[in-house]
């Protein structure tokens, strides 16, 4: 990594397709309103210099100029609003029965770091950062932050994010990469199927309301907000629902020849060449701000967080929280002219990844009954989950890249009332009557424990009255002494209120 003082102006430029911007000379950004200026007493410490990990690219050109000046750039910046980076909230994910496959998934694909990054947001150390911002065409970037100029490779900005540091396949690669064994398998008809039982894929019309299945649903949200920045949110187009594959069925060595620092990288262009949107990829502008030893006490913060959790789900339309405790899963059934329909009580095991149907998991048998009464046999945040809807003979495995495909897509043999098929009326009625009797059982449980309870305690107080009467005094915790002459009588009259069963 190179870091050098901005005094001079970068190489000539050559044409690139990546960015449309050329880095034009500046002696600084234009000034931090909100930065806190040092005092005698306490000034400002000497800018601590980054480990030596990285390399240097003299040779290296930037991209073409456009109309745009570096210092018109800025103050359109500044003119946008600002947002905090959206954040998966892990104790959401408990309650709802995603957080072990979606960290699971992590590991495997090497985004644990992101999946749980959660970093405050620095709105000048962003203006600085996506004003500098240049993209040379070996992909290396040089930026600007806290009035230093640094420049880093791919490979460097996935060492930071700790993503795997040998792929080859960035944005430009990603689009035309089909021959391949990562995307000889990946058929969008045949994914959308596989996630919804639908066969209406349609590039740029489907969107992700439809997925059954909550965690590829709130994985893409996910993708979504990291690489491909888009007003509306919920739609899916061909990369993203290509990318979304790859998590789903790309084992460690297929995920490692994607080079997600380019990934990354373009869409920071994007987000900053978005006209009036706001930006909302902050929090990994202070990722590269934390590397570089930059003392962030100076700046001023957003001071907020935007989390992927119940709350945000539930203004998606993907949740309803009719009652305390009670998640219910909502899906759109069609495309056109539809409505989400409730579908499903969270947690349940049948969602898990790798359990035969994951993706096109049975509907909660009387759903809109549950929701109108609230009960649910379920104890939220606990393993006690209902057994996944298989047969008894089933086994659990692991789902094949090509993914299974039912032959009974939802929307064909079940209602949200129950089954019209009578093999899942037998299943479903057997999972409820099972519900009923966990339900029955634990009321049972936890009267019984209540009544021991008493009983143990009833005992302990009869025990200390005798004592009492006894000895005549007793001495306090703090040391005093109490007559308890009278003490019979008090004993007498709450003896006689000591409930008998």
């Amino acid at each position: 990594m190179k870091t050098t003082k901005i005094t001079s102006s970068h190489p000539k430029s050559t044409p690139s397709p990546l960015a449309p911007l050329r880095s034009t000379p500046t002696k600084r950004n234009p000034p931090r309103k909100a930065r806190a200026s040092p005092s005698k007493k306490h000034p400002k410490p000497p800018h601590k210099s980054p480990p030596n990990t990285s390399h240097t690219n003299p040779h290296s050109t930037s991209h073409p100029s456009s109309s745009l000046s570096k210092e018109g750039l800025g103050f359109s910046l500044q003119d946008r609003k600002i947002k905090p980076t959206l954040c998966y909230s892990q104790d959401d994910g408990k309650k709802l029965g995603v957080e072990d496959c979606l960290q699971e998934i992590g590991r495997r694909c090497g985004w644990s770091k992101v999946l749980n990054l959660k970093e405050e947001v620095y709105p000048d150390l962003v203006i600085e950062f996506l004003t500098s911002l240049v993209v040379s065409n070996n992909g290396d970037i040089s930026f600007s932050l806290d009035g230093m100029a640094h420049s880093m490779s791919p490979k460097q900005v996935n060492e930071i994010f700790e993503w795997p540091c040998d792929g080859t396949i960035g944005p430009s690669e990603f689009g035309s990469f089909w021959g391949d064994k990562n995307a000889s398998q990946f058929h969008q008809k045949m994914f959308w199927r596989e996630l919804t039982g639908r066969d209406d894929w349609k590039v740029g019309l489907t969107k992700s309301f439809s997925i059954v299945n909550h965690v590829p649903r709130i994985l893409h949200r996910f993708l979504l907000q990291v690489f491909f920045p888009k007003t509306e949110m919920g739609q899916i187009a061909t990369s993203d629902f290509k990318m979304l594959w790859c998590f789903l069925h790309g084992d460690r060595d297929r995920m490692g020849q994607l080079d997600f620092g380019k990934f990354l990288i373009a869409a920071f262009l994007v987000e900053r060449n978005k006209p009036k949107w706001p930006i909302t990829i902050g929090s990994f502008v202070t990722v590269f701000a934390t590397h570089l030893g930059i003392d962030l006490s100076y700046f001023k913060n957003l001071n907020s967080y935007a989390l992927l959790d119940t709350v945000s789900m539930e203004r998606f339309g993907w949740l309803l929280l009719p009652k305390i405790g009670l998640f219910v899963w909502q899906v759109k059934e069609e495309e056109k002219d539809s409505h989400p329909t409730p579908y499903a009580v969270l947690p349940t095991l049948a969602t898990r990844m790798g359990t035969p149907n994951a993706l096109l998991f049975l509907p909660t048998p009387n759903i809109k009954t549950i929701i109108h009464t609230g009960v649910h046999s379920t104890k939220q945040g606990s393993s006690s989950a209902p057994p996944p809807l298989v047969g008894d003979n089933s086994q659990i495995s692991h789902t094949p890249s090509r993914g299974t495909i039912p032959s009974h897509p939802f929307r064909h043999s079940v209602s949200f009332e129950g089954s019209r098929s009578d093999l899942f009326t037998i299943e479903m009625f057997k999972q409820f009557m099972a519900n009923i009797g966990t339900f029955a059982q634990e009321v049972i449980d936890h009267f019984g424990n209540l009544e021991q309870r008493f009983h143990a305690l009833n005992s302990e107080v009869v025990s200390l009255r005798q004592q009492i009467v006894a000895s005549g005094t007793t001495a306090t915790s703090t040391g005093t002494t109490v007559d308890t002459s009278s003490v019979d009588e008090v004993g007498e009259a709450t003896s006689n209120n000591v409930w008998q069963p």
